[in-house]
């Protein structure tokens, strides 16, 4: 079966962790997890998302250097927006956050499933540790949104074992299908998400799934010649999103260093993600009119 190369990681790392896990469930030390979280954010995290200029410029809204320079002052803007969004009104920027996660997170079986299956997927896996390990999840969605965040975490447990029979519903879909990889992955989340602590979740899904797929997509779009630059836009959008948001710990000077560092990473993956989604869905509105 020819996986794609992210599936031939993501399955067995996910796979081995929830057994390990399983057996030994405290086996990763919170401050740990908290490490393991801010080094896979940036190194596999926002270089994800370092490549949007060379979206923006496929789909017609970077063509000269002063379009570039308008279209980092409006990205900019909308981060900035969103950061103070989530200072004013946390539990709302929370809620939003979680839904705009799903539909991204759908994204990775647009290529292999319909549209219903998609959204299942995107938002089951955003449910999976709410659901197994609810406090835990509270606690961090306090950290992120005061005590609102734990009636959010909550509340969405009450959906209980629906989400990973859903999940499993659309693995089954997927092998009826043929679509082997996807089925192997929903399956993967499952397991993981019943075992693994929500940071740890989070880390394998998003580092080694995710981030990667929409890396690797990037690079087969464009042409080889191609690939320098986008590795010097790659290092050099990183490290300005770098400078952006960690000023934001001041913000957060009175708590500890990991509850800081786990406010930075979710909220300013919330920042860059929400102009990030936006730019997908105008470069996907126009690739389909290009088409038509």
């Amino acid at each position: 079966m020819n996986w794609p190369a992210e599936t031939r990681a993501f399955v067995p790392i996910a796979l081995v962790s929830a057994v390990a896990l399983g057996a030994f469930p405290s086996a990763i030390p919170q401050w740990l997890q908290v490490t393991l979280l801010a080094l896979g954010v940036v190194i596999l995290g926002l270089p994800h998302g370092a490549l949007d200029p060379a979206i923006a410029g496929r789909a017609g809204l970077v063509k000269s250097s002063a379009s570039l320079w308008a279209f980092n002052a409006g990205y900019t803007g909308v981060v900035l927006g969103v950061i103070a969004l989530w200072w004013i009104a946390p539990v709302l920027s929370l809620i939003l956050f979680l839904a705009v996660s799903a539909w991204h997170f759908a994204g990775d079986w647009r290529d292999t499933l319909p549209r219903w299956a998609q959204g299942v997927g995107g938002a089951g896996l955003l449910l999976l540790p709410i659901i197994f390990h609810t406090q835990e999840v509270a606690d961090i969605f306090v950290m992120l949104s005061g005590p609102g965040g734990a009636v959010v975490a909550q509340t969405l447990a009450q959906l209980g074992w629906w989400v990973p029979l859903a999940m499993l519903f659309v693995a089954s879909f997927a092998l009826v299908k043929r679509q082997w990889s996807s089925a192997m992955e929903l399956t993967a989340l499952v397991l993981i998400g019943i075992f693994a602590p929500p940071l740890v979740f989070f880390i394998i899904y998003f580092c080694s799934l995710h981030s990667p797929r929409h890396l690797r997509e990037h690079f087969q779009r464009a042409d080889a010649s191609e690939h320098k630059r986008l590795w010097r836009m790659l290092i050099v959008y990183t490290l300005a999103t770098l400078l952006l948001i960690i000023p934001m710990l001041w913000l957060w000077s009175s708590v500890s260093l990991s509850e800081s560092i786990v406010r930075l990473v979710f909220v300013g993956l919330a920042a860059v993600t929400v102009p990030h989604m936006m730019l997908m869905v105008y470069a996907e509105s126009k690739a389909s009119k290009t088409q038509c």
